[in-house]
């Protein structure tokens, strides 16, 4: 529709480039599920099954479905809230999701990958994301920062200062061979 380019703009101002991203590929199944010149006002209650067997047959697993409904659902409350619309054409209804444990790299494994490894500053990457929970995004130094996710060693040494998502704070302890590795992986650049 028409004002999915005004709403990306909406988007675009207001949240971080990686969730744009996620909320184009959302926009784009809107788009790409119904016929071109499809309006809003043509879509009906029936179409939120519609849309569900789009993403379904092209197998995209439940997770990301619900990933590409989040934005949807956010497109039709903008336009009910900036009167475009006078309600959502359809209720966007979650997929459920089982409740599956994630499994854990074994220490074994954890020996192997490192093992495999040529480059330092790599293996010192991998350390402190297992040593610590940090976000790929978030070890890296303010200046090379795209997305407003950082950390910095912070005056004692002891502790990583972390921006992550959203802009929110935490601070993470390092142990001593956790800062020599924060040196390496900081130093080589990558």
């Amino acid at each position: 529709t028409v004002m999915i380019p005004k709403y990306m703009e909406h988007v675009s101002l207001r949240l971080n480039k990686d969730t744009v991203r996620s909320y184009e590929l959302g926009m784009k199944a809107l788009i790409d599920c119904f016929p071109p010149l499809t309006s809003l006002l043509d879509l009906s209650p029936t179409d939120m099954d519609v849309l569900l067997k789009y993403l379904k047959d092209r197998n995209i697993a439940d997770g990301t479905t619900n990933v590409r409904l989040r934005p949807i659902q956010a497109f039709f409350n903008w336009c009910v809230k900036m009167r475009h619309i006078d309600k959502a054409p359809f209720s966007v209804e979650f997929v459920s999701i089982d409740d599956k444990t994630h499994p854990f790299i074994t220490p074994d494994e954890y020996k192997a990958i490192l093992e495999n490894i040529d480059r330092e500053p790599i293996k010192s990457a991998i350390r402190i994301y297992a040593g610590t929970g940090l976000r790929k995004s978030e070890l890296q130094p303010k200046e090379r920062s795209t997305n407003n996710r950082y950390s910095v060693l912070e005056a004692d040494g002891n502790f990583l200062r972390v921006f992550g998502k959203r802009n929110k704070e935490r601070f993470v302890p390092l142990t001593n061979e956790l800062v020599a590795d924060y040196h390496k992986y900081i130093e080589s650049g990558i």
